[in-house]
């Protein structure tokens, strides 16, 4: 199980809760965006496998 950390927390462009994201993440991908440059997401490595 992940541990979600933030009170707020994005899914498709919405801000949802921490509750709605613990609820989800049993059933789907989460990526943490580390860096915005140029309006390009930057992603770590780790979050492709």
């Amino acid at each position: 199980m992940i541990k979600i950390l933030s009170e707020r927390n994005v899914k498709n462009n919405h801000i949802i809760s921490k509750e709605e994201a613990e609820l989800l993440a049993g059933q789907a991908k989460i990526y943490e965006v580390v860096r915005v440059i140029k309006g390009k997401p930057i992603f770590l490595r780790e979050h492709f496998y």
